[in-house]
């Protein structure tokens, strides 16, 4: 497992808005108090960890069934903490919708951030491989969450709920690349 840099889980604030619903016309205006805020905030509260494993292709592997047969696989999870998730629950139960649904969306997209990030530097390190999958996506199912990290992935602060898939924190996400 390894901490990294808050660096790597800032989302752009068009991904944040636009997973908050805002098309461009509503981010355009009026929305930097609210931008600077969420930024802040989020920063201060996130504890990024990711894990990653490469393995060489066996039958024991848990793959899409799309991947035919691949060379190897990556295996990651990112997690920003339990901490952007309380945050996010108080700030509803206080009745501070607004800020809990902002803060939620920015959770989400720096999660992807640090997925991305991690993709590009699978790519550069393993070459030609698929698009990079999650459990619940193209003929992978969720409950895969709980799967992978048991068998694959030393990522302890992370949770999945072996009947749902969803894990705890909720920031947090599982994937995989297949690797030509």
């Amino acid at each position: 497992m390894a901490i990294i840099s808050k660096h790597w889980a800032l989302p752009d604030w068009q991904s944040v808005a636009a997973r908050a619903g805002m098309n461009r016309a509503r981010t355009s205006g009026g929305w930097d108090d609210y931008k600077q805020w969420v930024y802040a905030e989020g920063y201060a509260l996130v504890e990024p960890r990711l894990n990653s494993t490469t393995l060489e292709y066996r039958d024991d592997l848990i793959l899409p069934t799309s991947f035919t047969q691949p060379r190897a696989v990556s295996y990651f999870a990112a997690t920003l903490g339990a901490e952007i998730d309380q945050r996010i629950n108080d700030y509803f139960q206080q009745g501070q919708d607004l800020k809990g649904f902002l803060l939620d969306s920015w959770g989400s997209q720096a999660v992807e951030q640090i997925l991305r990030w991690w993709d590009r530097v699978l790519r550069r390190a393993y070459g030609k491989g698929t698009i990079r999958f999650s459990p619940g996506y193209k003929g992978l199912e969720i409950t895969a969450n709980g799967k992978i990290l048991e068998r694959f992935l030393d990522l302890p602060e992370v949770v999945a709920d072996s009947q749902t898939g969803i894990m705890l924190p909720r920031k947090s996400c599982v994937a995989l690349i297949g690797w030509e």
